[in-house]
């Protein structure tokens, strides 16, 4: 019964019991991993990030995602909707970079609230442009990774 210690601070969530001021969630360990777009060597990095992300629940529908890395884009923020233990999410954040260049990350997925478990697709990228002697030029690069993260209350 791995869901009893999640389940009780999420009561308020799930529609049982007085409503909580928030409820925060730490990733304890990750389940699973699949890098599905960037380069092969940025998967470490991106694991050490997400063992240490923390996902914040409020009652109006407001998640707030932190996961350490970049500060212009953590945390970022988002809304869930609760069907039965399943609590779906989607959150993102822009940023400018320098004068011609964006970066953004997105986070989609669910929190199973029986099993203690967040499933997360994430996409991230930035991209620049310029001219230069009348010359354009642009770059940019993209992640885009799913993952199944072991989860406790704080």
């Amino acid at each position: 019964m791995r869901g009893v210690f999640l389940l009780a601070p999420l009561m308020w969530l799930l529609g049982i019991g007085a409503a909580a001021a928030q409820t925060a969630l730490d990733v304890r360990q990750i389940l699973g991993f699949q890098l599905l777009q960037g380069q092969p060597q940025w998967a470490p990095q991106i694991q050490q990030r997400l063992v240490r992300t923390t996902f914040v629940l409020y009652p109006n529908g407001q998640i707030v995602i932190d996961s350490p890395g970049r500060s212009d884009l953590y945390p970022l923020s988002g809304h869930y909707q609760v069907q039965g233990q399943i609590i779906s999410f989607w959150g993102e954040r822009r940023s400018q970079t320098g004068n011609t260049g964006v970066a953004y990350t997105v986070w989609g997925g669910s929190i199973d609230a029986a099993n203690n478990t967040v499933r997360i697709e994430v996409t991230s990228g930035s991209g620049n442009a310029a001219v230069i002697n009348q010359m354009p030029f642009q770059g940019g690069s993209s992640s885009r990774y799913a993952a199944v993260l072991l989860v406790s209350p704080r």
